[in-house]
């Protein structure tokens, strides 16, 4: 990973999500020690569960952002967007992977600089604030997915697709609770046999 000093022009600063509807020129000054990063193809910016201080805005390129790094990417970030800001805030280390889909050039704002342009700019601060709403938003998304497929899955294992009865698992998870419960009321259990059931399973 190259650094090379700040050269960056307006128009590329007014790209960057963090400082949309700012006047570029009142936080030029902070800007000016901030390095920009080279990330060659597949090189990674972020490890999960790693310490990090800094923010990430993207200039050029696309990073993807991976849970695992053996599972897909849950997300892909274009130009403009910005990364790390979760644990430069909260003190925390990194929950995700970060690693560039392609080549990418990345601005590097500490977390001394990030405080300084807050405290600047309430734009910047506004912005950071979208963009945390926005990550709560997803992982609040993320969450409810799966949710949906562990109460799906959950279905799947206790219930016969084909009689849409409850199977052994569901007897097995069930019946122990309700003796558990039931210590002064009778519990009555009743089988039930079919016979010649094979040709109606086969049909």
């Amino acid at each position: 990973m190259t650094k090379q000093q700040n050269s960056l022009g307006q128009k590329e600063l007014e790209a960057v999500r963090l400082f949309k509807g700012v006047a570029i020129e009142s936080i030029q000054p902070l800007l000016e020690g901030c390095p920009v990063k080279r990330l060659k193809q597949g090189e990674v910016l972020l490890h999960a569960g790693s310490s990090n201080d800094f923010i990430y805005a993207l200039l050029s390129g696309r990073l993807r952002v991976h849970l695992d790094k053996l599972l897909e990417p849950v997300a892909l970030l274009e130009a403009g967007e910005i990364v790390g800001e979760v644990s430069v805030i909260d003190g925390q280390p990194t929950s995700a992977h970060v690693v560039a889909d392609e080549e990418c050039r990345v601005l590097v704002l500490d977390e001394k600089t990030t405080w300084s342009l807050m405290q600047t700019s309430t734009e910047v601060a506004f912005n950071l604030l979208v963009v945390l709403a926005e990550r709560l938003r997803g992982g609040n998304s993320v969450i409810s997915s799966s949710q949906v497929l562990q109460r799906e899955y959950k279905e799947y294992a206790l219930i016969d697709a084909l009689t849409g009865l409850y199977n052994r698992r569901w007897l097995d998870m069930t019946l122990p609770n309700e003796m558990q419960f039931r210590t002064h009321q009778s519990l009555s259990i009743l089988l039930i046999d079919v016979n010649e059931f094979k040709p109606y399973n086969d049909t």
